[in-house]
């Protein structure tokens, strides 16, 4: 199991945390792109780098070889939440003093893409995502980071690549969306009710 909260290493980041505190004191600094391994990035360095959180991607496998990852769960493919107990125990075994406000973070683009005209994939999508705030929650997390960036040519949230186009309009689609995007978190909020 590995932990890959999504970059530190610039060689001046204390410095730039520093002045970032400095100049808007009631922000929180969170770090998006390195992973917590102890060959690259230790607890204790971490907690040098004057950051109050990190946004963590989880997966099963290995580094160079995962197998399942928690930014492949917005799809049409079950995960369910047992499935995720190695990187879970790997996060929660990790004692932080000073980095407290750590998100997970959930990557939209994914395949295989699910239909949101199917009840069948939205089940299961659903399921997955309520598996992961419950994971979120008992490994500590403060809340859940959503990206939507569009990292491959299959994207949920591109009309134009959607499993119903062109049969339903932009229009239907936006409610189609909206409808599971109400579901999806009152199931999210049903396991990780204050999450941010």
């Amino acid at each position: 199991a590995w932990l890959e909260p999504l970059g530190l290493g610039a060689p001046r980041l204390h410095e730039t945390c520093l002045a970032l505190y400095e100049t808007q004191p009631n922000k929180l600094l969170l770090n998006y792109g390195t992973r917590i391994d102890p060959s690259v990035l230790t607890v204790a360095e971490a907690e040098s780098q004057c950051l109050d959180g990190f946004i963590v991607k989880i997966f099963t496998g290995t580094w160079d070889a995962p197998v399942q990852q928690s930014n492949d769960v917005f799809c049409a493919t079950r995960y369910t939440y047992e499935s995720w107990a190695a990187p879970l125990a790997a996060w929660q075994s990790l004692t932080f003093s000073n980095v407290r406000n750590n998100f997970f973070v959930i990557q939209t683009a994914t395949a295989p893409q699910a239909d949101w005209y199917s009840d069948a994939d939205m089940a299961i999508l659903i399921a997955n995502m309520r598996d992961l705030a419950r994971v979120a929650k008992e490994a500590g997390f403060v809340g859940l980071c959503f990206d939507l960036e569009a990292y491959s040519p299959s994207h949920p949230f591109q009309y134009d690549t959607q499993a119903q186009y062109p049969t339903k309009t932009l229009a239907e689609y936006k409610a189609k969306v909206r409808y599971w995007a109400h579901v999806m978190m009152d199931e999210m909020i049903s396991v990780f009710p204050d999450f941010k």
